[in-house]
């Protein structure tokens, strides 16, 4: 805690939780005595933080046998993936799983004070969490928590203080979220009006050309790289009849196609602009920042290439390069994430060099006459979300939109010129967007900062006034050392009892 034990307010005292809460760690009943909540079968069941709210949990289904019971003015505590979230029992019992614990404060202790207790006692169960999976925290952790014990009634006071303090700040913080959210709104709104035309004035041109000079762009390229390979081998063919080998790239379906398009624009294939689609490298990286910089999928974020601070790498002379290395303008797709993230996309630009890209990216590496930024846009909006929901493929959990579907993605080109004026709205209205974005997450860091620095002062006693009058922690603690002695006495027919009652609800 924040104080040492001889900074104590008067009439405090240490203790560890086991002392003042009975801790009950849950236990998933079996699957199959699980229930709807409106069949009326059974006791509501609490699998984890999932059900969580700002103050108590709604269970989502009954379960018929219940392994572990929170009693009513029990503090539930998140044990694992997060720890610490903490929620107020419902009224009535209520079966917990294995992701919470509950505890009922002994002594008269108010589940207030355990309820804040715990909220404030968050990053010393975090530093203390385990696990390879997901952390958790175990029941002897818990138990061992240390607490600065107040008296009775001061409890009360800094329950009341808190309620007040913390309620005010919460109105901030979800301000700060509803403008956050409708932020988030706004720009998703930008990206679909520049897909459908919207954004910018037609030019009055048509991008057939345009696409055409893409084509003949993208065969003269494949006929270069042909033919290099010819000279490398040192077996020049006779003729031109090679070139007729071409393999002419996907064009776009009449079933795939979307809604008519905007004066000007012609379908296009992600097949038909890229000369090269290709999976990045699976190579075992390293911390060292040595070598060549691999950008992995958690450096696409909100359509940019970001967190450059936490990159993994690869020796300068792997096996895989130059041929894995990134150019300027490559765009890159995450193929597997889960159903909300697959699919984000965004354009490297020698934010870091030299760089490569991991296994579970794409690099396309479009033609000249196709703005990367702005396919990038179209693969992030409403339209290329609802046609990665129609492609995804599904995997223990995961989604997965390989380069065969992305080469075979359909999407609106404009003119050129067109591209270059609404990849230019688009990134004006993305500053603003991240500049309202960053005022919403400073108003939640600095809310969190204030809340740990009032929750540390409300639980060592500065936050409110001591009464020199109150009857002192160490009397509490004897109360409670003396019903744990008589619990401990008529044990066995308490576990009569609550066999009997666990046998009611099968």
């Amino acid at each position: 805690m924040i104080r040492g034990a001889s900074e104590l307010p008067e009439g405090w005292a240490w203790c560890t939780l086991a002392d003042i809460c009975e801790i009950r760690q849950g236990q998933s009943p079996p699957s199959a005595s699980y229930r709807p909540m409106e069949a009326g079968e059974g006791i509501p069941f609490l699998q984890g933080n999932a059900e969580f709210t700002n103050a108590t949990p709604i269970p989502r289904k009954r379960t018929t046998e219940p392994k572990v019971v929170a009693p009513t003015g029990s503090v539930l505590l998140s044990v694992r993936a997060p720890v610490g979230d903490t929620n107020f029992a419902p009224n009535g019992e209520v079966a917990i799983g294995r992701g919470l614990a509950a505890l009922t404060p002994l002594g008269g202790i108010s589940s207030g004070f355990i309820f804040w207790l715990l909220r404030g006692s968050r990053p010393w169960l975090e530093a203390r969490a385990t696990g390879t999976t997901f952390d958790a925290v175990t029941g002897r952790v818990i138990k061992s928590l240390p607490v600065a014990l107040p008296p009775l009634n001061e409890q009360t006071r800094i329950v009341r203080r808190l309620e007040g303090v913390i309620a005010t700040m919460d109105v901030g913080v979800a301000e700060a979220a509803a403008s956050e959210a409708l932020t988030r709104v706004l720009l998703a709104a930008v990206l679909n009006a520049a897909v459908r035309g919207d954004l910018v004035p037609s030019s009055g041109k048509t991008a057939e050309p345009l696409l055409r000079e893409i084509l003949d762009r993208r065969r003269a390229a494949w006929e270069v790289e042909q033919a290099q390979l010819f000279d490398r081998r040192g077996r020049r063919p006779r003729d031109d009849s090679w070139k007729s080998r071409y393999p002419e790239p996907v064009a776009p379906s009449n079933d795939e196609v979307g809604p008519e398009l905007p004066v000007g624009w012609v379908w296009a294939t992600v097949d038909q602009v890229s000369n090269r689609v290709e999976y990045g490298s699976s190579s075992k990286t390293s911390p060292s920042g040595d070598g060549v910089a691999v950008l992995r999928m958690g450096n696409i974020d909100q359509g940019e290439i970001a967190r450059l601070d936490d990159l993994k790498y690869l020796p300068a002379d792997h096996v895989e390069f130059p041929k894995l290395l990134l150019e300027d303008g490559d765009l890159l797709f995450n193929r597997t994430n889960s159903a909300e993230l697959v699919g984000k996309t965004a354009v490297y630009r020698s934010q870091v060099e030299p760089c490569s890209f991991a296994s579970y990216l794409i690099r396309v590496r479009l033609i000249d006459g196709v703005i990367p930024e702005y396919v990038s846009m179209v693969i992030n909006s409403g339209f290329g979300r609802a046609w990665i929901g129609t492609v995804a493929s599904q995997q223990v959990g995961q989604a997965n939109v390989n380069g065969t579907k992305l080469r075979s993605l359909a999407f609106p080109l404009p003119p050129l010129e067109e591209q270059k004026q609404i990849v230019v709205a688009a990134r004006g209205w993305r500053a603003q967007a991240v500049a309202a974005l960053g005022d919403a997450s400073a108003v939640r860091e600095s809310a969190a900062t204030l809340e740990r620095a009032v929750l540390n002062a409300a639980l060592s006693g500065s936050l409110t006034t001591q009464d020199p009058g109150d009857e002192s922690a160490d009397v509490l603690l004897e109360v409670i050392r003396a019903i744990r002695s008589e619990g401990a006495q008529s044990a066995g027919k308490s576990t009569n009892r609550h066999a009997s009652r666990v046998g009611a609800y099968s």
